[in-house]
């Protein structure tokens, strides 16, 4: 299955010559992610702790909502919470995550790549949406 999801990566690559192109894509059992300019993830896992979402004055703990055997993996334009340290991803960045876990990526191989310039802080909409 890997395999099938290196190719995908490599149709992605000619994708994204034609715009920005962010993907999550699953068959039921790997999510494979690829990104062209903002996309972030980070993995959980037990001991679950707590997490203070950036962007409304919430803390969630992990620990109520999961058991022992979870993995979780979260996967974002941007980070959703401050006291966690989410990965970056680079454009060309492609990860196979199986059951929770990465088990696959490119990551290594654009050491050299620069990441996408960053967004702004605030994203909200500066007129009232109809």
């Amino acid at each position: 299955m890997v395999g099938a999801f290196r190719y995908i990566a490599e149709c992605c690559d000619e994708l994204r010559g034609k715009g920005v192109f962010n993907m999550l894509f699953s068959d039921g059992e790997y999510v494979m992610t690829y990104c062209t300019n903002h996309l972030y993830w980070i993995t959980r896992r037990a001991p679950f702790g707590k997490a203070s979402l950036i962007d409304e004055d919430v803390t969630i703990n992990f620990q109520e909502e999961t058991t022992p055997n979870d993995v979780v993996s979260v996967v974002a334009t941007q980070p959703l919470t401050d006291n966690e340290v989410w990965h970056r991803m680079k454009p060309g960045e492609f990860g196979i995550f199986h059951f929770g876990e990465l088990i696959d990526g490119n990551a290594e191989q654009l050491a050299d790549v620069e990441f996408a310039e960053a967004k702004p802080k605030d994203q909200s909409p500066t007129e009232p949406l109809e």
